[in-house]
C-alpha cells in the first residue's frame, strides 16, 4: 500500500513540474508578445487588399444588375 503511494506522489509532482514548465513557457510567449506595456497588434489592412475583395469583377453575367436583380434571375433560373 505505501509504495503505491510513493508512486501517486511522485507521479503528481511530476504533473506539477511539467505543469509550472508549461506556465513558464506561456508567461514568455505573452511577454514577448507584449510592447510597451501593450499587446502587438497586426498593422491596419484595407477592406480591399484582401484576396476575395473584388473577385466577382470580372463576371459578365452580374454586369449592370443590381444584387436585386442578380438574385432574381438566379432563383429564376435555378429554382423553377
Amino acid at each position: 500500500m505505501k509504495s503505491k503511494r510513493v508512486n501517486s506522489e511522485a507521479s503528481i509532482i511530476e504533473l506539477i513540474d511539467h505543469m509550472e514548465s508549461d506556465l513558464g513557457k506561456l508567461k514568455k510567449a505573452i511577454s514577448n508578445n507584449k510592447q510597451d506595456g501593450r499587446e502587438k497588434r497586426k498593422p491596419f489592412r484595407s477592406f480591399r487588399e484582401y484576396e476575395f475583395c473584388g473577385m466577382w469583377k470580372d463576371r459578365e453575367d452580374i454586369k449592370g444588375l443590381s444584387s436585386i436583380e442578380w438574385l432574381t434571375r438566379i432563383r429564376k433560373t435555378q429554382w423553377r
